[in-house]
């Protein structure tokens, strides 16, 4: 059975397996469409007035025990790549016209500038803070948790982030055709998530964007990191599509529990030594 909605600009598809009757998993579905647009409501930063617009204007808020995960997550992956993964970085996007802002935000970015007490979150140097980049994989995990004891097997997917209960075969979408696949790839009990300059497009740029060039990163088609958990899958996708690709290959021999691949601009596959897929024939050329 396959239940979805749009949220987060994107689909989030479940599909159950069905040893439980039709309305039951139906209104599991629905509970974990409902995390999830609690989630949207509270931290979007295309929400006038929610919780995250109140922060960015007021530079602090109070902190639960979930924004603090969020937070610390940021900030160490934030210092593990260097400040190439920043999710102060909204100002950019905002100011290329990828936002709500009408009017220019000052770009004060760093990851730095994130200050957390006991119990508040502050933000300095009138910086502003968005959490794209890890919403969808910790919505991925939280819903997992959710549909674990319940079902013996199913896969959730949110917009690319992707995490499974049991084995499951999944396609590698080609980055210059999503019609088409490069090869699949077997997981169990895991997690993928991808991240390609191919999406969400405006002129002359895309949405993945170098923090220290201020530029969309173009030196990669595509990326796919595998993990446990999707939280980290899809945080660390971001931070490796976003550094020089030296760099990406850098910290993927630093962190070993990543599992990754990498498509460069002219085609050329990197891979860790176990993200072990099986590339199409008619690719070959690839």
């Amino acid at each position: 059975m396959i239940y979805t909605k749009e949220l987060f600009g994107s689909t989030l598809s479940l599909s159950l397996s069905e040893e439980r009757e039709e309305q039951e998993s139906k209104s599991v579905a629905e509970e974990c469409f409902s995390i999830a647009k609690e989630f949207e409501e509270k931290y979007s930063r295309f929400i006038p007035g929610n919780f995250l617009d109140e922060l960015n204007t007021q530079k602090s808020a109070p902190l639960d025990e979930e924004l603090r995960t969020l937070l610390e997550l940021a900030k160490t992956v934030s210092k593990r790549s260097k400040g190439y993964f920043d999710i102060t970085i909204s100002p950019l996007l905002e100011n290329a016209g990828y936002g709500i802002h009408k009017t220019p935000m000052p770009e004060q970015r760093g990851y730095q500038n994130i200050k957390l007490t006991e119990n508040k979150v502050i933000l300095e140097n009138n910086s502003n803070i968005e959490l794209w980049a890890i919403g969808k994989g910790y919505m991925v995990d939280k819903i997992y948790k959710k549909l674990d004891p319940l079902f013996e097997n199913f896969i959730i997917n949110f917009g690319g982030d992707i995490k499974v209960k049991g084995s499951h075969t999944l396609l590698l979408e080609d980055p210059l055709n999503p019609q088409k696949s490069i090869g699949n790839i077997q997981l169990t009990n895991h997690a993928i998530a991808s991240s390609s300059g191919q999406k969400r497009k405006l002129k002359n740029w895309h949405h993945l964007i170098n923090p220290k060039t201020k530029r969309s990163q173009n030196d990669k088609l595509s990326i796919f990191v595998t993990h446990p958990l999707a939280t980290f899958a899809d945080v660390f996708s971001t931070a490796l599509f976003v550094m020089p690709i030296e760099e990406s290959l850098e910290l993927l021999k630093e962190t070993p529990s990543l599992q990754a691949l990498i498509i460069d601009q002219k085609g050329k596959i990197y891979q860790t030594k176990n993200f072990i897929w099986i590339l199409h024939t008619h690719d070959q050329k690839r």
